[in-house]
């Protein structure tokens, strides 16, 4: 015959809810723990376009352009009107500083290849400018240097951090559908500027 069962004294309910109350509090801060303990994330690179000084006649938006969407190192960067197709998509990764400019690296949704100044050859004017392997080389870096007054002050001069007297340029001035990118000495030309947007 089973044993009856005896109801718990008052001392041994209250025990019982401080076991409880434990049980759960301890549970609450293990959750805690971990809510802290877990990595914060980096702050989110910015996917967007990279566009060239606007010209009065010109079309609205010309923007940086990955030629036929190749994802191969040494594919040549253009301009383009903007069409919204991959190869014109840039992911803006804020690198560092310079003398108080901010530092950027352009990473191309083709095939994540970086916005990069040819160095098979010394850098000079007319050094083209290709996508290749990110690798975190000087030569795929680019300072935004400040414009003051004007108009169109949010398009600036892109220092290349390998020759830094040597900006992001569009070959011969040219403002057009397959205009080439080179790097040429800075003059602050129209040509010479370049807004993220």
């Amino acid at each position: 015959m089973p044993k009856a069962r005896t109801a718990p004294t008052r001392d041994g309910v209250q025990q019982m809810r401080t076991r409880r109350m434990l049980e759960v509090g301890a549970a609450c801060l293990v959750a805690l723990a971990a809510v802290f303990a877990m990595p914060t994330p980096a702050s989110a690179a910015v996917n967007t376009y990279i566009s060239v000084t606007p010209q009065p006649q010109g079309p609205s938006r010309m923007v940086l352009d990955v030629l036929d969407a190749n994802p191969a190192n040494g594919t040549p960067v253009q301009l383009w009107e903007r069409n919204y197709k991959t190869q014109q998509y840039w992911t803006i990764h804020h690198v560092g500083y310079y003398n108080g400019y901010d530092v950027y690296e352009f990473h191309s949704n083709i095939a994540d290849k970086c916005l990069d100044m040819a160095i098979d050859g010394p850098p000079g004017n007319g050094t083209r400018v290709q996508t290749w392997t990110c690798s975190g080389g000087s030569n795929q870096r680019w300072y935004a240097e400040n414009v003051s007054g004007g108009d169109f002050v949010s398009w600036r001069p892109l220092h290349n951090m390998r020759n830094k007297n040597l900006c992001l340029d569009l070959l011969n001035g040219q403002y057009g559908n397959g205009a080439r990118l080179q790097v040429f000495t800075c003059q602050g030309t129209w040509n010479q500027r370049f807004n993220v947007y």
